[in-house]
Formats: C-alpha cells, structure tokens, sequence
C-alpha cells in the first residue's frame, strides 16, 4: 500500500457555537452508511479471499464440461481429454479471484465457482490497450523499466510543481469525491520524499524482471495496474472511510512492490 501521506486540515468536522457546544456536519447520516457500506464491502472482500477456488476445482470443472461421447471408444477419448486438461489448464490467483486459461478461451473463479468469459469483439479501446501494452513490452525494454523511468521522471516534478503535484497525484477519499478518479492510479508512480523512490525501486528491480521472465511482459504489466488500483482503494477505504480522514492522501508504489513480493511467494 502506498506509505507517503499527506494531511490537510479538516473543515468538515461541524462548527462551535460560541459558548463552546459544536453543531456536527448535516452529512454526518451519509458518513453513518458511508461506513456501513464499508463494512459490508470489507466482509464481501473477505469472504472472496477466502472462497477463492483452486487450480485443481478448475481442473474438474473443464472436465465436467467437456464433451464425453459414449460407445467403445467413449473411454479412451475421455482418458485423453482429462490428461490434456491437466497438461495444458493454467490458472493463476489474483488477490480474491482467479483467472484459468484453456485452448484459447478464459475463466474467471471466485467464491468457490468458475464460468466462461465470453469473447468480445475487437474493438477500439481493446485495440487502444493492445497497442499500449506492446509498445510498453517492446519499445521501452519491459514494464519494469517503464515503471522506474516513470516514477523517477515523476519524482523530479515534486521540486518544480509541488501543489500541482499533490494535487493530481495524491489518492483521498475528497480527491475521488471531487471527481478526480485518475489518482487511483497516479498516485502509484508518485513519490514524495526521495528515500522513498529509492526502496520502491529497488525491491521493483530486484522481482520484476524474475517474476516477468515467468508471467510475460504483457501479464506482468497487468498485475502491476491490477496492484496499483487494489492498493490505491486499500489506502481510501482505510484513511477515508474506516478513519473517517477524507483529506488524508497517500502516494507511492509499495503496492506495485508489495504485489510482486507476493507473486514471487506465489
């Protein structure tokens, strides 16, 4: 998650009259399911952590579903199809879901259940993303050496336009409520204090290129944004919502580093 945080003095915590006695906010109802809604979010995310199904539940369930003819044969085919599940189904966990891969088709398994992803026409924003991915992967020498040149290069920013920066980089619950959406994933390249760069990219040199000889340049840079978001909501729902510090911001890339901690683990 990310560690660099910012505070800003609140206004939103009511006012006083002038013998002393504060007024609470009229809002203070909507902040009451504000953390309703939080809670029930956390316990749902919980529960889909938990309820993650495995490889081999991904393993049976392509079998249960294929095609199984009958007759003298019937047997061998079926013998042959269960061994080419096994040989070539591939799945891999992210965070509370996980994605299987066979013969060119995708699932998606969560709570202890698994289903096809349909194949959506090509379109222009896939076409956008594919585009984006290989110049990524085959222009700038992988997503790990994009990442540091962009978190270096946005770092420098922080000495020429410190207010702009705070602004467009730093992910809170009042920059998501003003409509700028955007920090959940700027705030991931943004680094305030220098030291703090430092530790990220090391640790994001260090397993990167280990993990993206494994996964692909292509999968890698998407567990990198898949973490970035994760960490980013992880940070809003904890300072914003559950510490009722809607100001408070954070920035930085420990959780791109922390996920690629986990995926080396994995």
């Amino acid at each position: 998650m990310a560690s660099g945080v910012f505070r800003r003095r609140t206004r939103g915590d009511g006012r006083r009259l002038s013998d002393g006695q504060r007024i609470s906010d009229p809002d203070a109802s909507h902040a009451r399911w504000v953390d309703r809604s939080a809670l029930l979010l956390a316990a749902g995310f919980g529960i889909a952590v938990a309820t993650i199904p495995s490889h081999n539940s991904f393993v049976e369930y392509l079998d249960s579903v294929a095609q199984h003819p009958a007759g003298t044969f019937g047997s061998f085919f079926s013998t042959a199809e269960r061994i080419r599940i096994a040989l070539l189904a591939e799945s891999y966990s992210w965070l509370f879901f996980r994605l299987g891969r066979f013969r060119g088709d995708v699932y998606v398994g969560c709570f202890h259940t698994w289903c096809l992803v349909p194949r959506l026409p090509a379109s222009a924003t896939t076409a956008s993303v594919t585009t984006f991915s290989r110049t990524v992967c085959q222009k700038t020498g992988g997503a790990v050496q994009a990442f540091v040149l962009l978190c270096c290069a946005v770092h420098l920013l922080w000495y020429v336009f410190p207010r702009t920066m705070q602004h467009m980089t730093a992910c809170s619950l009042r920059a998501l409520q003003k409509g700028r959406l955007f920090v959940l994933l700027t705030a991931n390249i943004s680094h305030y204090s220098l030291l703090h760069l430092i530790h990220n990219m090391l640790q994001i040199m260090h397993l990167g290129p280990t993990i993206q000889a494994v996964l692909g340049c292509e999968d890698l840079l998407c567990l990198m944004v898949l973490s970035a978001l994760g960490s980013s909501l992880a940070s809003v729902l904890w300072n914003g919502v559950l510490g009722e510090r809607p100001h408070v911001g954070s920035v930085g890339a420990s959780g791109v580093a922390m996920s690629l901690v986990a995926a080396n683990a994995a």
